[in-house]
């Protein structure tokens, strides 16, 4: 399955050279391309190469396990917001970014971790003999693992979110859904952990069916 990557990695090197051609041909005076192009290239690689190796995660464990596989990476990843804001708002005193995200706290990266642990063993344990009775759910050593890596990456993947509004001065990615900070933070957490829940189901006992 990971062959496949090879087909998005030509795509996205004909996207970065299209839009490098593209900025050329419009180019008029030094101060105006290479912004517009930074924040071009930003999007192709964070919004598209990211969410089309994410998407391998349909393939990685066998089609009928697809699913599976790509739930266990959202149930986890929304197990580590739901930690992250429990304890940081309950315990959350002391800020992990102040200048960067002021409302993270080291409490709530804890959470996080704990969340997105407990999230990857019950979804795991739980949702793969409703797949296929005959499967066998992980061990939950490999299980907590698994949770507990993406925790992290979805703390840093949310940090990176932060960086991007907190630099153009906005308060939300995007208009849709403005409430929980745009669409795009609920979507940094997957994105960011995304390509390693691939690495993590190729090289880790997870799929015992196989």
């Amino acid at each position: 399955p990971l062959a496949r990557l090879g087909p998005i990695a030509l795509v996205h090197g004909g996207a970065v050279m299209c839009l490098f051609a593209l900025e050329a041909v419009r180019f008029q005076e030094p101060g105006k391309r290479m912004e517009t192009l930074g924040v071009e290239l930003i999007i192709t690689s964070y919004a598209g190469l990211l969410l089309a190796i994410t998407v391998q995660l349909r393939w990685i464990a066998g089609a009928d396990a697809g699913y599976l596989v790509l739930g266990s990476l959202l149930v986890t990843a929304k197990a580590g917001d739901v930690g992250a804001y429990t304890l940081g708002r309950l315990f959350g005193h002391h800020k992990m970014t102040p200048r960067l995200s002021p409302q993270k706290t080291w409490m709530g990266a804890i959470g996080a971790i704990l969340g997105a642990g407990v999230g990857s063993w019950a979804w795991l344990q739980f949702a793969t003999p409703r797949f296929d009775p005959a499967w066998t759910p992980p061990d939950a050593v490999w299980s907590i693992v698994y949770g507990v890596v993406i925790g992290v990456l979805g703390i840093v993947g949310d940090l990176c979110e932060s960086l991007i509004k907190r630099d153009v001065g906005r308060k939300d990615s995007a208009v849709l859904l403005p409430g929980f900070g745009g669409i795009l933070d609920l979507l940094d957490s997957v994105l960011f952990a995304g390509p390693v829940a691939l690495l993590l189901w190729r090289f880790l006992p997870l799929a015992t069916w196989m």
